[in-house]
């Protein structure tokens, strides 16, 4: 029985985590209101940037340059 009721908690844990990957703080939804609400009411920090953005334009120019110098050669070797 502990083996399944393991199995089972897992199972919807991983659910929820699957169903709010995409979670957002912004807007003005009742989902984010209330998401909003929790992190201040449990002093989390809550995020300010999304993910997949970059908004450092010199670290990217940077990446950029790394990129096309050393692993365009990575072919050559």
């Amino acid at each position: 029985m502990p083996l399944v009721q393991g199995m089972v908690w897992t199972l919807i844990v991983a659910g929820w985590r699957f169903a709010n990957r995409s979670s957002q703080f912004s807007g003005q939804t009742v989902g984010a209101k209330i998401r909003r609400w929790w992190w201040e009411t449990n002093n989390w920090v809550i995020p300010t940037d999304s993910k997949g953005t970059l908004k450092d334009q010199k670290l990217a120019a940077d990446v950029e340059d790394y990129v096309t110098t050393q692993l365009s050669s990575a072919g050559d070797d």
